[in-house]
This record gives C-alpha cells, structure tokens and sequence, in this order.
C-alpha cells in the first residue's frame, strides 16, 4: 500500500532498484480526508516517474473508517498494514514488502506475531505469498538520501494538512518535524 509518503515510497523504489515488478494500491481512511488528498496528489505526482519502471499502480483500492471503539490502538502502525495485507492476499504476489523502518517501534517479537497472523491469513486465501520487511533496519534519513530528486520533491508526510487544497503541512506534527530534519541533512 502507497501512501505517498517516506517509508511507502522508498520500499517500491528499493523494490524497483533490485529489478523486481512492484504494483501498490492506496487505501483511504476517511477519518482525514483532506490527508487523503494530500496523499493522492502526491502519489500522482510521482507516478509519471515511477511509471517508466516496472510498476503498476492499482489506484485506490478501498474507502475506510476507523471505528475507535474497542481496545484497539489505531495509533500502532501494524493497523492500516494488516487490512492491507488482507487484501494483497487474494492475488498471488511473490512477495509482500512492509515498510517498516528503524525508527518504528516493532520488535522482531511483532514480526514474529504478524509472520503467524500471515500464515493463518494465507491458509484462508490459498496464495503462497512471502512477508518480507526489507527497510527493518534502515534509517529513514538513508530512505530520503537514497530517493531521486524526482521522487523526494513530491512526498507527503503530515498528519494534519492546514487551509484550503492546495493544503500546506501543518508543520507541528511529528511526520512534519521529521520531514524538515531529513531537507535540514541532506
């Protein structure tokens, strides 16, 4: 799944590097629609670019709300993944890479968890896809160096789009202040 943003974009351009078919989709949470459009604008943005490798993109794939009741924390970055990964699941993918990067707070403990999640998921999909996580133990500062110029121009990180489309970055969030450190490096 591409959400335009940091992780997302560099996993389909080390896919990409390494000589691999990559296709993603987008899911939409509809809890933050002007995020949405953000998102979406970015990803047309750098679609030309990506375009001209082997990539398909599947545009946006489902319309979703977050139902925050429960003792589900929405705020851990596994929930809008493994709705993904169901997804992917019904077509027979080689591979199904996870963006996870360094600085995200998974353990190989997680990893494992969601490897056994996967593993009962496959058996209901009949497909033979493998979970990978190839960025683990990348930092997300190597991520941003590592993108062309055509593809870092036109990321989306923030959280909370302020004014009226074209929407700014807030600026304040923690995707905004990250971003600026990654230019503030470069």
């Amino acid at each position: 799944m591409w959400s335009g943003g940091l992780d997302s974009t560099a996993l389909i351009w080390n896919y990409l590097k390494s000589g691999h078919n990559v296709t993603a989709g987008y899911f939409a949470i509809r809890n933050n629609v002007c995020k949405i459009r953000c998102e979406l604008r970015a990803i047309d943005r750098m679609l030309p670019f990506l375009e001209r490798y082997r990539f398909k993109f599947n545009g946006v794939m489902g319309w979703f709300k977050w139902n925050y009741g429960g003792n589900i924390n929405f705020k851990r970055p596994e929930c809008p993944i493994w709705i993904s990964v169901c997804a992917m699941l019904t077509e027979p993918y080689d591979e199904i890479g996870v963006g996870y990067v360094l600085e995200d707070n998974v353990t190989r403990s997680d990893m494992a968890g969601f490897q056994r999640l996967f593993k009962s998921l496959q058996q209901l999909s009949h497909c033979h896809n493998k979970l990978a996580y190839p960025l683990w133990r990348t930092p997300k500062q190597k991520l941003f160096n590592d993108l062309p110029p055509e593809l870092r121009r036109f990321l989306w990180t923030c959280e909370d789009p302020q004014g009226k489309s074209p929407y700014r970055p807030c600026g304040r969030c923690h995707s905004c202040r990250q971003a600026n450190s990654y230019e503030a490096l470069r």
